[in-house]
């Protein structure tokens, strides 16, 4: 059974509980198979807890010593690198014990990473709005927003909406309730395909440079920076 697979069907069988139902079929049939993925991916975890444990207890144990040899041999470093390997082996230590804890890290990164597309690709089979909770739609991309994808958009003039258009550069603003507004728009935006591709591109390089995948990488160093910097 793919992940794929049992995604769709811990769905088709939670989404026919009404409780379920009202809190969010597709948001729980995530949350379930990501806590089966984990329970499967535990004694990898666990392993790699007790060997890196392992690890450090048997360096701090070593601590002295190493401290001794770089003060003896500090002007040598290949005499040291050799004092220093004999030492491990007549302790029984391995230097690399740490990479070795590692390892099952790397193994559960495709299978994450696996996880992460099955989750986007169900999004995309799936035209449905899936809600959870007080999220309207788990399927809705940023990166799939019209916005991104260059296209011409006309929004009514409610919340921040003109905010996100930029006082109506990057998209057609009209007043809320008003069908003639709307119809008005729609009917410049078929008549002026030049003026609406220029729109489009307005949009997306608005897009692109105040919600886009660096701007939020950027935002978050800036917060963490500024968190660092007062501690």
């Amino acid at each position: 059974m793919t992940l794929n697979t049992a995604l769709g069907f811990i769905y088709s069988n939670v989404q026919g509980i009404p409780v379920v139902s009202v809190i969010g079929a597709y948001g729980v049939a995530i949350i379930v198979l990501t806590i089966l993925i984990r329970l499967l991916l535990a004694p990898l975890q666990q392993f790699q807890l007790v060997t890196q444990r392992k690890t450090l207890v048997e360096q701090r144990k070593l601590a002295p010593q190493v401290a001794e040899l770089r003060k003896k041999y500090k002007k040598d470093p290949q005499r040291l690198n050799t004092e220093m390997m004999k030492m491990y082996q007549e302790h029984g230590v391995n230097p690399l014990g740490g990479l070795i804890g590692c390892l099952p890290l790397v193994v559960q990164l495709p299978i994450l990473t696996a996880l992460y597309y099955v989750f986007t690709g169900f999004a995309r089979t799936h035209a449905v709005a899936t809600h959870f909770l007080f999220v309207p739609n788990l399927n809705d991309n940023p990166n799939h927003h019209l916005m991104f994808a260059g296209l011409p958009i006309i929004a009514s003039d409610v919340g921040d909406v003109r905010l996100a258009l930029a006082d109506g550069e990057a998209g057609l603003l009209v007043h809320p309730g008003s069908p003639e507004a709307l119809a008005e728009a729609l009917d410049c935006v078929l008549r002026n395909p030049g003026e609406a591709s220029a729109l489009g591109k307005r949009a997306a390089s608005r897009a692109a440079a105040e919600y886009g995948i660096s701007r939020m990488v950027a935002s978050y160093a800036a917060a963490y920076g500024d968190l660092v910097a007062h501690r």
